[in-house]
């Protein structure tokens, strides 16, 4: 019997990061009371992070595994990660498919600019970019979250332009609040040649869980005809 090939590797390079988005506790504090021991501390997981050499080598053994892989590099925020543009020039010496995911905010244009100036064209980037930002301030979406989008799809519009990136693409993360502005959203983005990664938001499963900050379960998705019909139209 053949082993099943992994098709997909995310690799969380740090946990340091710009921002502090209400959905996300990858970058959060997650020294919480009574934390079991086990547990390692915030500190403890900010320090410990492995280096670009470490990354290479584990590229090399997935790629080996699969030639086909996909490889999403996230933190935190990546291009906080001093070993980014090594991994990367690495990827593509091996022709390795993935995407970069970062918030894309204006306050990291110094190191995208550094980044870039060192690796030229990347495969894939993806910006965060929220549904209804293009509304202004439509219900749901708080002032932090508006100015992040628009910086992040000026930046996909910037990189494109230049052909510094082949896929471009914007992760949307949706809540109930935001759900009625996808559909809006995904057109402009459609209609500028952006991909669309939607992703709804988990509710955190506990204190320590990583990939969600959300404890309002008003906020999650529901499986609903509505919810069927809007991904239907998609």
């Amino acid at each position: 019997m053949s082993k099943p090939n992994v098709e997909v590797l995310t690799c969380i390079l740090t946990r340091k990061c710009n921002l502090s988005c209400y959905y996300c506790r990858l970058s959060g504090n997650i020294d919480y009371k009574n934390k079991p021991e086990i547990y390692p501390s915030c500190n403890q997981l900010m320090k410990k992070e492995k280096d670009s050499s470490w990354w290479k080598e584990t590229l090399s053994r997935f790629k080996l595994h699969n030639p086909k892989i996909f490889v999403i590099f996230i933190g935190g925020e990546p291009f906080l990660y001093d070993g980014l543009s090594d991994i990367i020039k690495y990827a593509n010496e091996i022709d390795l498919n993935y995407t970069i995911i970062s918030n894309s905010t204006d306050s990291l244009k110094n190191k995208r600019e550094e980044f870039f100036k060192e690796v030229g064209k990347v495969k894939g980037y993806t910006a965060s970019v929220d549904p209804g930002f293009e509304k202004g301030l439509p219900n749901g979406v708080g002032i932090s979250t508006l100015i992040k989008s628009k910086q992040g799809f000026d930046c996909l519009l910037d990189l494109m332009k230049r052909g510094l990136v082949e896929d471009p693409v914007a992760e949307l993360t949706v809540t109930n609040e935001t759900l009625d502005y996808v559909e809006d959203t995904i057109k402009l983005l459609d209609d500028n040649g952006i991909w669309s990664d939607l992703t709804v938001v988990d509710i955190s499963k506990s204190e320590y869980y990583d990939f969600s900050n959300v404890t309002d379960e008003s906020l999650l998705v529901q499986p609903t005809e509505k919810v069927a019909n809007l991904f239907n139209r998609l």
